[in-house]
Parts: structure tokens; sequence; C-alpha cells
């Protein structure tokens, strides 16, 4: 899922990799479809962008459907993008949580700040051990990226974790792993 932050100006972009001859957005929260302004096909012909305006109506927590349709030279595809409204960057983390969440057997948010730590350490010591930023820090991680993340937060969450060591010992198979791999790894 990616993000629009209330209150503020937001650029959407959708990028391909062939030349975007049209592009028609339509943006509907639930079933009202909203207008955000116009989109406008980038300087590069491979893009097409919307500047969201301040005070354009955003409300915070709501779940923005955004149906990109394009037409390039050969073809007219429509693309589908999931955006929701926040207060701003920090908040970002809180959403990305609920897989963790899920895998921890926690349904209260009395941990949520020690969850979003978790994640973050995690990430962090993947791109230490060699993982690229990009892979890491992309808006859907690749499934052995948010394994390793998931385990990682398992691995450390609760101070009486008796499968700890277990966990830390899987973490760091898939860190390495990923670490060294040609599509993960710094040299890539």
């Amino acid at each position: 899922m990616r993000y629009l932050i209330a209150d503020s100006t937001n650029l959407v972009t959708l990028t391909l990799t062939v030349p975007v001859l049209d592009a028609v957005l339509v943006v509907t929260r639930g079933d009202d479809e909203l207008q955000l302004g116009e989109v406008t096909l980038g300087a590069d012909g491979l893009s097409a962008v919307l500047e969201v305006q301040s005070g354009a109506g955003l409300i915070v927590g709501d779940v923005l459907t955004f149906v990109w349709t394009v037409t390039t030279a050969t073809q007219v595809r429509a693309i589908t993008e999931t955006y929701r409204v926040i207060v701003d960057e920090s908040q970002a983390a809180y959403y990305d949580i609920a897989d963790v969440k899920r895998e921890l057997r926690i349904t209260t948010d009395e941990f949520d700040s020690d969850i979003v730590m978790l994640v973050a350490a995690a990430k962090s010591d993947l791109k230490l051990s060699g993982v690229t930023a990009s892979a890491v820090d992309s808006d859907s991680p690749a499934p052995l990226i948010r394994m390793a993340i998931i385990v990682y937060c398992k691995a450390m969450f609760g101070l009486d974790n008796a499968d700890s060591e277990k966990y830390l010992s899987s973490y760091r198979s898939l860190e390495t792993s990923l670490a060294l791999s040609s599509e993960y790894g710094a040299s890539a």
C-alpha cells in the first residue's frame, strides 16, 4: 500500500517502461468518485503525474483506489493502486506492521510502538548485512524480505521468548541468503 499525506501537496506518479500516449485516472473512496486534479504526462514520456493539492478533501484514514487507464503505442491497460491517507510519513510505519502483528498473534495496539521499532531494526540490520536499501524499503518488498523481517521480530519480541534463538538462527540464514543473492544483495 502507498500513502498520501493529508494537508500536504502529494505527487502521485505512475511510471511505465514504454512511452505513455495518454493517461486517465479515476480515484474513488468507497463508492464515491473524487476529483483530485488533472493528470499530466511526464517530460520523460514514460510517466503520468497527478499533483494532489493540500486541502483536496483527503481525510486521515481514508483508503483511496486509483485506477489508471493508460494508452501506449501497442495497448490500453488499466492499472490499480491503493493509497491510504495518513497524517505524516511516520504514521506509515504503523500501517506496515499488520503482517508482523498477525504472525506474533497480537490483536491489540498496545505493542505497536515496540513492533514499529523492531521492524525498523530488522530493516536496518538487513541493509547493514548487504541487502540493498531499495529491496528492503520497497512499497511491496519481496516475500523473502518480508519473511526475514517477520522472523526477526519473532526472535526479538518479548522478554520471555523461549523460541528466540530458533527464530534468530532462521533470520540469520535468511539474512545471509538475501545478502549473497544476485537479486537482493548490494552487488546486485
